[in-house]
């Protein structure tokens, strides 16, 4: 048996449950790289596990799970931006 064999279903990442750890699934839209990079650099690579990727030239989107952190980081700059 490996550690594979212990994680329960739907943890791809182990000590990543979206259920216990806060960490939400996400299908990342089309949008250009220049606002992809914007939000990397706000909420933190370390934020994010890319389930799968893609890009085709200046566009890019993707599945992912963003953590806790990333996530609080988008409300923040959400309620900044719109004065909440």
């Amino acid at each position: 048996m490996t550690e594979d064999d212990l994680l329960p279903p739907g943890e791809p990442f182990p000590g990543l449950t979206i259920r216990a750890d806060g960490w939400k699934y996400r299908d990342w839209p089309w949008s250009d790289r220049e606002v992809f990079n914007r939000v990397m650099e706000l909420i933190g690579e370390e934020n994010v596990k890319w389930l799968a990727f893609t890009s085709q030239g200046d566009r890019v989107r993707g599945q992912c799970f963003l953590s806790p952190v990333a996530l609080e980081r988008l409300i923040a700059e959400k309620k900044r931006r719109t004065g909440e």
